[in-house]
C-alpha cells in the first residue's frame, strides 16, 4: 500500500514538472513573438495615427500585457 502511492506521488510530480517546464518554454517564446509583434505594430500605427497606443508590457515570470489599442490580451 505504502511502496504504490510513493510510486503514484513520485509519477505525478514527475509530470507536473514536466508540464510545468514545457509551458514555461512556450510561454517564453510567446512573450519573444509579442516583443517582435510590438515593433511591428508600433512602427505601423504610428505611421497611420500616433495616438494608437501598442505595448507590451512584462508582468514577471509568468504573465505579460499586450496592449492594442484600447484592447489588452493578457497572458
Amino acid at each position: 500500500m505504502t511502496e504504490a502511492l510513493v510510486k503514484t506521488i513520485l509519477e505525478k510530480s514527475k509530470t507536473h514538472i514536466d508540464v510545468f517546464n514545457v509551458t514555461k518554454d512556450v510561454f517564453e517564446k510567446i512573450k519573444l513573438v509579442l516583443q517582435q509583434k510590438e515593433q511591428e505594430l508600433k512602427s505601423a500605427a504610428t505611421e497611420s495615427d500616433p495616438r494608437i497606443a501598442i505595448e507590451y508590457i512584462d508582468k514577471g515570470r509568468l504573465e505579460v500585457h499586450f496592449k492594442a489599442g484600447n484592447d489588452v490580451l493578457v497572458f
